[in-house]
């Protein structure tokens, strides 16, 4: 048959040779259901040419229709009598429309560094289908897609936006949407732990500089208190000595939270 992506409209193939019609016979061309040769439920009617286009108030995708080259008595309205006795009906034309499937991504997601970020593509049309799409390493195709929504993994190394180029099924190329924005977050970082006894050596304070993850959410998580300034450097407030101390030391995005911890502080008198 023949195959269209999409509406149409389509083109049916007639030879009129050898063709021979009584004075008062009309020959019109009609899409409809049943054979080639066998007209049921006529849809559409053209005087002219065997061309017909989808209508999807009448039709269905992916159903095998028939063009015929119709010939008989004029039914005082321009067409064919399809009651004519001598009704002579050439041989079809099948024709499959088929719907051009569509795919749209979608998503604007945050994830830590080496995380995977989990995407979804929404299908219209039959499948299995078949996706292209660019991210940070080019482009890659995925094959074989039966289930709608569709979810899979990107991991990307640094902020970037995936783009889906392409979809298709078996039957037709289709059209291909969205993008999806991916923020990658690093996690914080420590260095410099040190500590600092106070001169009767009865206690001490921490300190220790932060960088790295999102220096306007760092936060410290502790039971001794202590503030963080500009440059993201941390001094604890002053803890009896010799008792230990523990910072848990994140930011909003919580990637890789890090404690800094000692069970014991000796400070020295010496």
């Amino acid at each position: 048959p023949l195959q269209e992506c999409g509406d149409g409209p389509v083109t049916g193939d007639y030879n009129p040779m050898d063709e021979f019609q009584d004075a008062d016979d009309t020959q019109v061309y009609i899409l409809h259901e049943g054979s080639g040769l066998n007209i049921e439920n006529p849809l559409d009617t053209n005087a002219t040419d065997p061309i017909f286009g989808f209508d999807s108030n009448t039709m269905t995708y992916g159903t095998t229709y028939y063009i015929s080259a119709v010939v008989g008595n004029n039914d005082g309205g321009g067409t064919v009598d399809l009651d004519d006795p001598c009704l002579a009906v050439a041989q079809g034309t099948p024709v499959v429309f088929d719907e051009i499937p569509t795919a749209n991504l979608m998503g604007t997601t945050a994830i830590c560094e080496g995380d995977d970020a989990n995407l979804s593509v929404e299908f219209t049309g039959p499948g299995p289908w078949s996706i292209i799409y660019t991210d940070e390493n080019g482009q890659d195709t995925l094959t074989g897609i039966n289930t709608n929504p569709f979810n899979f993994n990107v991991t990307p190394s640094s902020s970037s936006t995936v783009t889906l180029d392409q979809v298709m099924n078996p039957d037709c190329p289709g059209i291909a949407m969205g993008t999806a924005d991916i923020t990658v977050n690093t996690a914080v970082q420590v260095s410099g732990v040190s500590t600092t006894c106070n001169a009767t050596a009865t206690g001490y304070t921490v300190s220790f500089q932060i960088s790295g993850g999102d220096p306007n959410s760092y936060i410290i998580s502790t039971n001794h208190g202590g503030s963080i300034d500009p440059t993201g450097f941390f001094t604890s407030n002053e803890i009896t000595a010799p008792n230990g101390y523990s910072f848990t030391v994140n930011d909003a995005n919580n990637c890789n939270p890090i404690i800094v911890t000692d069970d014991e502080v000796i400070c020295d008198c010496t």
